[in-house]
């Protein structure tokens, strides 16, 4: 099942649940910017589409299994997630540095659980789906890291 957050003109914000099978450029095109919706209950209340955001595929924000499932064990496993911590701490006493793009930092942090998840899962079918993450993938995993400290910096504050 999928689902997109519908604001409107009122300022009423909407999550709605949609068919499993559709695309988002098909839920785009439904809730387009400017079509407008009977969203009232007992009287008419037509209101028009300004924003829509459609949920990620998996709860983590990934787009596919294999980095959901990495990101879940990262943190959920004690020592991954202490480590997790320790790059944000460090991220946050000292800033930004270099000219390298910040997702990099998390490539010690990613390299460490798929070392964790194998182990963990020692029968290839079981991890064949982490083992074989390629750049891309291994990409959004780091990203969804950075991403995640900002919160992590308002938590800590």
């Amino acid at each position: 099942m999928r689902s997109a957050k519908v604001t409107y003109s009122d300022g009423t914000v909407i999550n709605t649940s949609l068919a499993a099978n559709l695309t988002d450029k098909e839920i785009n095109e439904y809730f387009k910017i400017g079509k407008q919706f009977n969203i009232g209950n007992v009287k008419d209340n037509m209101q028009t589409v300004v924003d829509c955001e459609i949920a990620p595929l998996f709860e983590t924000g990934a787009t596919n299994h294999a980095v959901n499932d990495l990101v879940l064990f990262t943190d959920n496993t004690k020592s991954l997630a202490e480590l997790r911590d320790s790059i944000y701490q460090n991220w946050l006493e000292f800033g930004n540095f270099g000219t390298s793009p910040n997702y990099e930092r998390f490539e010690k942090l990613f390299k460490k659980a798929k070392e964790r998840y194998i182990k963990e899962f020692p029968n290839f079918e079981d991890h064949k789906h982490i083992f074989l993450m390629n750049r891309e993938q291994i990409r959004e995993y780091c990203q969804l890291y950075v991403l995640d400290f900002e919160n992590w910096k308002d938590e800590h504050k």
